[in-house]
């Protein structure tokens, strides 16, 4: 999830390189123990991954079925 960042008496979303929790924290130790870099991105429609009546997939899984790769 986003970090949330406290400016004055406001809650607010950092960007999109500061996340937090369970998965951050295991791709941070699987790069320092491999060796590579990695930058964490949202899906463009911001889903999960459900199907559409058409039989194609929205969100993480669809973008996981459709091959889409995210290079630096």
């Amino acid at each position: 999830m986003h970090k949330l960042v406290v400016s004055g008496n406001q809650m607010q979303q950092g960007n999109n390189n500061e996340f937090e929790g369970f998965i951050p924290d295991l791709l941070q130790k699987l790069s320092q123990r491999v060796g590579v870099t990695f930058d964490i991105k949202l899906v463009k429609d911001g889903k999960y991954g459900s199907r559409e009546r058409n039989g194609s997939w929205n969100g993480m899984i669809g973008e996981l079925v459709r091959g889409v790769r995210w290079l630096a």
